[in-house]
């Protein structure tokens, strides 16, 4: 979360509902948040309040030269009850995980590899925001947001799924469907076909609850598979090719 973004979620017209939305979303790909240019505690307190991992900024000290970095450091800990060992050991286990911030680029950059497209759901009002990957899923005309995700939804895919597979998804696609699956399971999954022109590819849509103080946030991801399901149905035929020739041995 860049300095930024977060002077703009705190200006006169304070609003860090989009910073949630983008710590929940950085939960789900399970990557961790460091926040840019905290400047005062409102800041620190709420983004300490809605997950955020870490915050570097004004508010603790302004830029120190190395040299003195490490003093500095030992200080502030020993200020705060932690002797130096343990910070030392802290950083040791920060380097290991590779933290690093988040935007919405780097979003874009996790979601290229496996998904087409992350809705974030707030299941109580039914508000969602829209994140897509390609140009492809763009295509599709799909909203980018609104206030009323899962009959918006329900309409959508009626236009882009294959044909064969749309009273399957329709039937298990419902608000209470998968909020029930969630409570059950913990995850709601399902695969089916999507019509990109006149070719149809398979995938996979996954949703799971945010791991923070609000149970009321999903998010949902749709991840392409079609080169997996292709392999496996390859792989049967081939199975059952060689079936039928030892079975034509055996004769």
């Amino acid at each position: 979360l860049d300095m930024k973004f977060l002077k703009s979620a705190f200006s006169v017209k304070k609003d860090t509902r989009m910073l949630e939305v983008i710590i929940d979303m950085a939960k789900y790909l399970g990557v961790p948040v460091i926040a840019e240019g905290v400047e005062t505690n409102e800041q620190l307190t709420e983004l300490r309040s809605i997950g955020c991992d870490i915050v570097q900024g004004y508010y603790f000290s302004r830029p120190v030269p190395a040299h003195d970095f490490e003093p500095f450091i030992t200080k502030r800990m020993e200020q705060a009850g932690e002797s130096k060992a343990e910070w030392e050991l802290l950083s040791i286990k920060k380097a290991q995980g590779s933290l690093s911030g988040i935007s919405f680029s780097s979003i874009a950059q996790a979601l290229s590899k496996d998904y087409f497209s992350i809705y974030y759901v707030d299941t109580k009002t039914d508000w969602f925001i829209e994140y897509s990957s390609t140009a492809e899923y763009q295509s599709l005309g799909i909203e980018k947001g609104g206030e009323d995700f899962f009959n918006l939804s329900r309409e959508n895919i009626k236009r882009v799924i294959y044909p064969d597979d749309q009273e399957r998804f329709l039937s298990v696609f419902t608000k209470e469907n998968i909020l029930r699956e969630l409570e059950a399971n913990g995850m709601f999954t399902i695969s089916y076909r999507l019509m990109f022109g006149d070719t149809p590819a398979y995938v996979s849509m996954k949703a799971a609850r945010i791991d923070d103080k609000n149970n009321d946030h999903i998010v949902i991801g749709v991840n392409n598979i079609d080169a997996q399901m292709k392999r496996e149905q390859d792989h049967l035929k081939a199975d059952e090719l060689m079936y039928q020739n030892k079975k034509l041995t055996t004769v």
